[in-house]
């Protein structure tokens, strides 16, 4: 004899479904599986000792250098010299490459994500991985994604990317009104590295608090058991890459 099974009702399968979106807001990711970022820190953390090394060398060369007595002594100075300053600031670049992987990495993932809660949140979703689309979206669905408490630093981090992106190395009229670019007219690892300390947490925290911001637009009379983000104030410290 076969074993019946239960058949939901349209309005019982409604309210499962219903329930399930509730639970899914409320809990939605915003820790990033960010898979890059442990081998780019291990790659940053061999480049450091390498560059060390680069700069005791570099400055070794320069500080203890002798008026050569032949030419062949001068050509090997000058040979040594070239070949220390190069490996020093071939340092350089590479941790530039690293931070830059890093930051369009993480915004990239920050795009799929806002879509992804956008998408399952409301029934009119139009995607787009546009800014201005998506502000409008947000808009549309009452939520003003401006007054947020980490959109100004999202906003910065969002910029940068697009300048690394399409710009090339220079640094465009749209990013100079940021600090860290504002005396500079090309990139460089002095720039990069202190601004993605300072906004680094910005795309995992925006996301947090418009999952809660969109929990209690759609469930005005519930409260999200959503843990607030204590959010980072992010300061200035400089720090050698």
């Amino acid at each position: 004899m076969e074993k019946e099974y239960y058949q939901p009702t349209t309005e019982e399968w409604a309210e499962m479904a219903e329930q399930a979106k509730k639970m899914y807001i409320d809990s939605f990711e915003t820790t990033y599986l960010n898979v890059v970022d442990p081998k780019l820190e291990e790659s940053l953390v061999s480049l450091r000792e390498k560059h060390k090394e680069s700069m005791l060398k570099y400055s070794d060369l320069v500080r203890n250098i002798v008026p050569a007595e032949t030419e062949e002594e001068n050509i090997q100075q000058q040979e040594n010299k070239y070949y220390a300053s190069m490996f020093y600031t071939e340092d350089l670049k590479v941790a530039f490459c690293l931070y830059e992987l890093r930051i369009m990495y993480e915004y990239k993932y920050f795009e799929i994500k806002l879509n992804e809660l956008g998408r399952l949140a409301f029934e009119k979703w139009n995607e787009s991985y546009r800014w201005k689309d998506t502000l409008i979206n947000f808009k549309n669905q009452g939520i003003n994604l401006s007054s947020l408490t980490n959109f100004q630093y999202l906003d910065e981090y969002r910029r940068v990317n697009n300048a690394l992106k399409h710009s090339g190395n220079v640094v465009t009229k749209k990013i100079k009104n940021i600090k860290e670019f504002s005396t500079h007219k090309v990139f460089h690892i002095g720039q990069l590295k202190p601004f993605y300390e300072r906004v680094k947490d910005a795309p995992s925290n925006f996301i947090s608090e418009l999952s809660t911001v969109a929990y209690n637009r759609l469930w005005p009379d519930e409260e999200s058991n959503n843990i607030d983000h204590e959010f980072e104030l992010f300061d200035d410290q400089e720090i050698e890459f």
